[in-house]
C-alpha cells in the first residue's frame, strides 16, 4: 500500500494528512513574535505659529499606534487626535511625547511670540519651525503634500527617495 502525505500550511496550524493511515494530524505553529512598531506622530503643529501677545495659537496633533500621548508645558495627558489652544507670553516651544510598549517618540511645535526675546538657541544652528503633512494619514503608494518653514539656514536638502 503507497502512503501519501499533504502537508499545507492553514493560518497558524501546520496540518499533515496522511492518506494510507486515514487519519488528519494538526500541529499548531505559534505565531512568529513580531517586533513592535514605536507611535507614529504623523502630524503636530501650531496654526498661527507667530502671534502677537495676548493672543492664541491652535496646537493640533495626530499619532498612531501609542498607548499614551502627553504634551510638555503643563498640558499633561492628551488624546491620540486632538487639539488644544495656547496662549504663551512668550516664545514657547511645545514638546508632544507619544509612547507605547516598544518605545517613545517625539515631535516639536514652536509658537513665536512677536515683540518678545526668543529662547537662546546655540550659536549658528538652524530651527525647523514647522513641518506638516496634509493629509497626515494616507493609504500606501498615496502621496501628501509637505511644507516647512526653516530659519538660521543657508539651505535645505530633502533625503532621496
Amino acid at each position: 500500500m503507497k502512503r501519501y502525505a499533504w502537508f499545507a500550511l492553514v493560518g497558524l496550524s501546520l496540518v499533515i494528512l496522511s492518506i494510507a493511515a486515514g487519519s488528519c494530524i494538526t500541529v499548531v505553529v505559534p505565531e512568529p513574535e513580531q517586533e513592535g512598531s514605536k507611535p507614529v506622530i504623523d502630524s503636530f503643529a501650531a496654526d498661527p505659529n507667530n502671534i502677537i501677545p495676548g493672543t492664541s495659537s491652535m496646537l493640533s496633533w495626530s499619532v498612531s499606534n501609542a498607548t499614551r500621548v502627553s504634551m510638555d508645558q503643563d498640558i499633561g495627558t492628551v488624546s491620540l487626535t486632538g487639539s488644544t489652544s495656547v496662549s504663551p507670553s512668550t516664545t514657547t516651544t511645545y514638546i508632544l511625547t507619544a509612547a507605547n510598549a516598544s518605545g517613545s517618540v517625539t515631535a516639536e511645535a514652536q509658537v513665536l511670540v512677536s515683540g518678545t526675546t526668543s529662547p537662546s538657541t546655540p550659536a549658528g544652528l538652524p530651527i525647523v519651525d514647522s513641518f506638516t503633512a496634509i493629509p497626515p494619514v494616507i493609504p500606501a503608494g498615496s502621496s501628501t503634500s509637505l511644507s516647512w518653514d526653516v530659519s538660521n539656514a543657508t539651505s535645505v536638502h530633502t533625503p532621496p527617495s
